[in-house]
């Protein structure tokens, strides 16, 4: 037994040699897992808190966007003007809507405070339209405006201030205290903008350009935000795009492009098509004249300004002009009387309230009317000739136009629709008994001396000869003792009533069907002599009732 016993010792001495180098190994390794494991951990989470900074500085970029374009509506407290957004002006420049834009809050000095919703920047284009509507992890971004300077604004003291801000504190999970680390990650990738709740200070969002309250919760550290301001510093230096200031420009001003005003207030002299020489195509001057100064049209771009025809607006003493007055409205006169003398052809045209209507030419050859009321036997067409035929097409220049018809009227040239511009009679005058002639369509209507006449079967026939003077208005069936209304004829019209028999017997006493009179009805009654023949045969009990209005011509 003894000779084994030596190799036996030794072996469980390198046993545990072994097991106590394993040991060591593996701990060796256990520390540097975990130290690989926080190294890890750490550059992670700078990676989420430079993101974080990354996507806080694009929301101030979409919070500077809007507030240069709302920066005069907030400074003016135009709220319901920032909600609707303005259209597109002149030119061209429009402003988006911010509908979620809300009053929160009045400070006691007077500061307001506003939400802003980060859909509404992206809709207005302020950050791209994909823009992520959160921040790394899931930590929502929370908007808030404010509008300090109270009763200054708009004015120079007036600041809006604009920040957005994390929904609960900026760690590597959901933990409800910031980590420090992180924290500091972040404001170093925020170019200055940022701001944060620090561990030693958890009731401020402290940053580079300002400190405000918490808005989160002020014992709660690690919210981190970006500030956006803008003042009337600079702005008080610059003219910009819907500026509603006035610049009070001291110089001179040069357009090249097209400028569109309301109202123009000058002080002096205003001039169109100034050649250089200081003589302008149009003037307006301050004590009401307007001068025109153009060969024919107004072409100040081509500085037309020599030539002889000069067009002179006057406040007191009217509108003075060597050229043509062409106008597609008419001419419309208040005053007493408007006379116009031709250099061509003599014709001399006086309006007057008093004069009436004159119209006349040197040779006394053409229509004078001189009173207020025109004069037909002083009336006549210049071409005493017949020229066209009712219903015959006429030429669209010639709308409105007047001419004798061939078939002895006068006819005017109408717009007929479908059936184009066609020559419509109007007027003809004829002798009863006459032809009518080839031409004249039947039931065409002319006056004569004994009235209105009618073509009937090719000739001139008095139009009340053709007519009846009575109207049926309505029948019905009665009975004796039954009352008819009287129909209402009108003024010149009386009422008649015919009562026929609907049936008799030619074997028996013959019936008396007659009405009396009964206010504005009419009572029906029968004189029957034998009144049981109508057994058998109802209908001798009843008559048919024929109510006239009769018309003398």
């Amino acid at each position: 037994m003894k000779k084994f016993r030596g190799p036996l010792v030794r072996a469980k001495r390198l046993a545990g040699f072994v097991a106590a180098e394993l040991t060591t190994v593996l701990a060796i390794l256990a520390i540097l897992a975990v130290y690989g494991a926080g190294k890890v951990k750490a550059e992670l989470d700078d990676t989420i808190a430079e993101f974080t900074g990354t996507y806080m500085l694009s929301i101030k970029g979409g919070l500077d966007a809007f507030l240069s374009s709302t920066f005069d509506d907030i400074a003016r407290a135009n709220y319901d003007a920032v909600r609707a957004g303005a259209g597109a002006g002149p030119g061209g420049s429009g402003r988006p809507g911010y509908p979620s834009f809300r009053l929160e809050r009045t400070l006691g000095d007077g500061s307001q405070e506003f939400s802003l919703s980060l859909l509404d920047l992206r809709r207005a284009k302020n950050v791209p339209g994909g823009f992520p509507s959160t921040a790394p992890l899931g930590n929502v971004p929370m908007i808030k405006i404010i509008r300090s300077g109270g009763t200054t604004c708009p004015g120079t003291q007036c600041r809006i201030d604009a920040m957005a801000y994390t929904s609960r504190p900026l760690n590597s999970g959901v933990a409800r205290f910031g980590d420090s680390a992180m924290v500091g990650k972040y404001l170093m990738s925020t170019a200055g903008y940022g701001m944060a709740a620090q561990l030693e200070n958890p009731a401020e969002l402290r940053g580079a350009t300002g400190a405000f309250a918490n808005p989160v919760d002020l014992g709660t550290d690690g919210i981190v935000g970006i500030h956006s301001l803008l003042d009337t510093t600079m702005y008080e230096q610059f003219v910009r795009i819907r500026d509603t200031r006035d610049p009070d420009l001291q110089g001179n001003l040069s357009v090249a492009g097209t400028t569109n005003l309301n109202i123009v207030n000058v002080s002096g002299d205003l001039g169109v098509g100034d050649d250089g020489t200081g003589k302008h195509c149009v003037e307006l001057r301050p004590e009401g004249r307007v001068i025109v100064s153009c060969e024919g049209l107004v072409q100040a771009s081509k500085g037309e300004f020599a030539g002889s025809k000069q067009t002179v607006v006057d406040g007191s003493l009217g509108v003075t002009t060597r050229g043509l007055v062409d106008t597609d409205e008419g001419l419309r006169v208040r005053g007493t009387s408007v006379t116009a003398v031709g250099e061509d052809d003599g014709l001399d045209i006086k309006l007057g309230t008093n004069s009436g209507v004159a119209i006349r030419r040197q040779d006394g050859t053409d229509t004078r009317v001189e009173s207020t009321q025109f004069d037909a036997q002083k009336l006549r067409l210049r071409n005493p000739s017949a020229t066209v035929r009712a219903g015959q097409s006429c030429a669209a220049e010639q709308l409105g136009m007047m001419a004798l018809t061939t078939q002895g009227g006068v006819a005017y040239c109408n717009d007929a629709g479908t059936q184009g511009t066609v020559w419509m009679e109007f007027l003809r005058v004829a002798s009863e008994g006459d032809a009518c002639g080839t031409q004249t369509i039947p039931g065409s209507l002319a006056q004569g001396t004994a009235g209105t006449l009618v073509c009937r079967n090719g000739y001139w026939r008095k139009l009340s000869d053709q007519y009846s003077a009575l109207t049926l208005v309505a029948s019905r069936i009665v009975e004796n003792g039954e009352v008819v209304a009287r129909p209402s004829c009108g003024d010149r019209g009386s009422a008649l009533i015919y009562l026929v028999p609907r049936s008799f017997d030619s074997n028996r006493p013959a019936w008396q069907w007659v009405v009396d009179s009964s206010g504005g009805n009419w009572v029906v009654r029968v004189n029957a002599p034998d009144w049981g023949q109508t057994t058998g045969n109802p209908k001798l009990a009843q008559a048919i009732a024929l109510m006239y209005c009769s018309y003398a011509y």
